[in-house]
């Protein structure tokens, strides 16, 4: 009962197989573990038993992929197409190139006057995550049908030289630096013509393909460049002002800091955000956006990941180095301190040091953190497992075993790694192993820290956003943990699980619960004061 899985039919009217099709009949009509020598066909509907005892649908299995570690039902992206009154019909497909790796394509039939690129994104984004929104996008005068009248996703066109974006307010490169990332940007998305006002991540880019832009442009302009400059500025015009100055200078980049600004604008009192384990700072990007200009917003990102500096392997020293950042960039309280997962860690212990030294933390806000965090005995197929996913690539799909990566030899692990994810499209090709290997030193800092992490009684509010969807086993010892700990806690319950809850649409729910934590932090300062 209540358990996912692929309805399959059977029994005397059960068909021998499809007509001239031996490859697809032996796909589908399988022997059946039933019955000696009975088969059954995989109808690919995803259905679960009902409490009452109904087939509950939930979808097509083989409409059904896995992006950057998410999996997505294609038909959700269509069904939210659809709802848009410029739209008759639209098809959304998987592909991948070398390139970009595997990204959504939309093929979208008009009802009228076709609506533009960025119309569709924009409606997609306020009801979906950032990773369902499709990358490229194709608009038809009429979608390909087998002969029984289903759309021939097999006969759709390929986006190569279809990724040709629609709109009014295209403007055209100034100089060689602007027109060197124009084609850096088309390069990377697959898109063209791209204006200098464009956004990366508006185009489709994501935290893989930042990472590699990062690359290029310091590889094309000889020149270091953070990769916080991305998300800060991801628009060519601004990248080529920073660009232009950092040339000028030659200096390593003075906004290199671990400290990155989100939000600028509002006045209210600024949000400090901790990086979780993979260390930077993206993971707060939906979360910020819900806020828009009511107050700055600031991340953290581990040390490790700037120029030439080395990761740090210990909560504490974490959390004494961000509170001399923290200071500079607001020496007087009062704080609003937050983090997810690991990140909640590090936030708590510079919460402590804040108040030993009688400034005032208004709010400390954890999301999803653990006390104790479960490293189980790690092996090497569960380290690179959990690495993977910090980077947003499904280890599933790359087939490795653990026998296979135990016959490895350890250094050359990585490597193996990056030759399998680019073989299977995880990956993009030209992805550089030097960036990789710094992720990884990274990841492997974070995972020592947290594992060697030993939770000391704190007096201060805490508020835990827990996911909702997380074991409810390991929620029930977490919450027992906490409340060991933590004199004055609150819990409060948000949806999603341990990843998606940072992510659209359930971020939204989360952002709200942050201000409602934040409010009632204010009201009780005002009431006892």
């Amino acid at each position: 009962l209540g358990v996912w899985g692929e309805l399959c039919t059977s029994g005397a009217g059960l068909a021998r197989g499809y007509w001239s099709q031996p490859a697809l009949t032996a796909e589908r009509f399988v022997p059946s573990p039933f019955g000696a020598g009975g088969r059954m066909y995989r109808t690919g509907d995803e259905v679960r038993w009902g409490s009452r005892g109904a087939l509950e649908f939930r979808g097509r299995r083989d409409h059904q992929v896995k992006l950057r570690g998410f999996r997505i039902e294609l038909g959700e992206i269509e069904t939210h197409l659809g709802e848009h009154g410029g739209v008759e019909r639209a098809v959304v497909t998987m592909r991948r190139d070398e390139a970009r790796g595997a990204f959504l394509t939309a093929y979208v039939l008009s009802s009228g006057p076709a609506p533009e690129e960025g119309e569709l994104r924009e409606h997609l984004a306020a009801r979906l995550p950032e990773y369902m929104v499709p990358m490229a996008w194709i608009f038809l005068d009429e979608l390909p049908l087998t002969p029984n009248g289903k759309v021939d996703r097999r006969a759709l066109p390929e986006p190569d030289g279809a990724g040709r974006l629609q709109r009014s307010n295209y403007v055209a490169p100034r100089d060689f630096i602007e027109s060197a990332l124009v084609g850096i940007f088309e390069d990377l998305t697959g898109r063209s013509p791209v204006g200098v006002k464009d956004s990366f991540f508006t185009l489709g880019g994501h935290s893989l393909l930042a990472i590699q832009l990062v690359a290029r442009i310091e590889g094309h302009f000889s020149l270091a460049l953070p990769l916080a400059a991305v998300f800060q500025d991801p628009s060519i015009e601004n990248l080529a002002s920073r660009i232009r100055a950092r040339s000028e200078s030659k200096s390593l980049p003075e906004d290199d800091s671990v400290l990155v600004p989100l939000r600028t604008g509002g006045e209210g009192i600024p949000i400090f955000l901790v990086h979780a384990v993979g260390g930077g700072a993206f993971s707060y990007l939906a979360l910020s956006a819900e806020f828009g200009d009511r107050q700055p917003i600031y991340a953290f990102q581990a040390q490790g990941l700037l120029n030439g500096r080395e990761a740090l392997g210990e909560i504490g020293s974490m959390a004494r180095d961000y509170l001399e950042h923290l200071k500079a960039a607001r020496p007087e309280g009062p704080y609003i301190l937050g983090g997810w997962s690991m990140g909640g860690l590090i936030a708590l212990e510079i919460a402590r040091a804040l108040r030993d030294a009688g400034e005032q933390v208004s709010s400390l806000i954890l999301m999803d953190s653990f006390v104790r965090p479960e490293v189980e005995a790690e092996t090497p197929l569960s380290f690179f497992r959990g690495f993977a996913e910090t980077l947003g690539i499904p280890v599933e799909g790359l087939q490795v075993t653990e026998e296979e990566l135990d016959s490895v030899e350890e250094g050359a692990r990585l490597v193996f790694l990056e030759q399998r994810a680019k073989a299977a499209g995880a990956l993009p090709q030209d992805f550089p192993l030097g960036r990789l290997e710094k992720l990884l030193g990274v990841y492997q800092a974070n995972q020592a820290a947290a594992r060697n992490y030993r939770f000391q009684p704190y007096s201060g509010p805490v508020t835990l956003l827990q996911a909702g969807e997380s074991a409810a086993e390991r929620s029930r010892e977490q919450v027992k943990a906490w409340r060991r700990g933590a004199r004055n806690l609150k819990i409060r319950k948000v949806p999603g699980d341990h990843s998606s809850m940072m992510t659209p649409p359930h971020v939204k729910a989360l952002a709200i619960e942050f201000r409602n934590a934040i409010g009632e932090a204010a009201g009780k300062s005002r009431r006892s004061s």
